[in-house]
């Protein structure tokens, strides 16, 4: 008998068949699930944990998801100033692929992410006063809560991030005292292989 042959008998299996179809299944819902509801879930949670994180309004336009090249972009993002009104940064476009080498590594591993058109609007109200005080204060009493000691506290959070790309980057400053406005050109940054901390190895320090 030749492998042909066996593979056409282990096949007209029924378990074999059973097998098939609940892994063709798992892989449909996977995509269904990845392009109809993570993108709902992901904006919806993101605007809510940066909000209640920050004290700030934030908007996200529109998250697209594509589950089988495990890539994310996120469109339209706004941070307002306290005032609700005025942006303080925003972002056209950031693109995120994830290796599949975080399932292997048990920590995220982006292998691209490209962030395009970010801007920053910084403003200086006094004296050793800026607009961002605000999110320092926020910031530091969330670092506060979560500074007690626990097992695995002093390990730090594992990951790596390749090809890093910023396109098309601005920067404003309002000196309010002096009455000045300074205005940085459109930048593009592009760093490739370059390891934000290494996920790898657990034992890095």
């Amino acid at each position: 008998m030749n492998n042909t042959n066996r593979l056409i008998i282990a096949v007209r299996r029924p378990w074999i068949r059973r097998a098939a179809l609940v892994l063709v299944a798992l892989v449909v819902l996977f995509g269904l699930f990845g392009y109809l509801l993570l993108p709902g879930i992901i904006k919806s949670q993101a605007e809510k944990a940066i909000a209640a994180g920050l004290h700030r309004k934030i908007t996200i336009e529109r998250v697209d998801v594509r589950p089988y090249a495990l890539a994310v972009s996120i469109h339209g993002v706004k941070l307002m100033e306290p005032d609700g009104q005025t942006v303080f940064a925003s972002l056209q476009n950031l693109q995120v692929r994830v290796s599949a080498a975080s399932l292997v590594h048990l920590a995220p591993v982006i292998k691209e992410l490209h962030l395009a058109g970010p801007f920053v609007h910084l403003v200086r109200t006094g004296k050793n006063r800026y607009s961002t005080d605000d999110i320092v204060k926020a910031l530091s009493a969330r670092g506060s809560d979560s500074a007690k000691p626990s097992g695995d506290s002093r390990r730090s959070a594992r990951f790596s991030v390749y090809n890093i790309q910023v396109d098309g980057g601005r920067f404003e400053f309002d000196d309010q005292p002096e009455q000045v406005h300074h205005c940085g050109p459109s930048t593009k940054v592009e760093v490739l292989d370059a390891e934000a901390r290494r996920a790898c190895d657990p034992r890095t320090p």
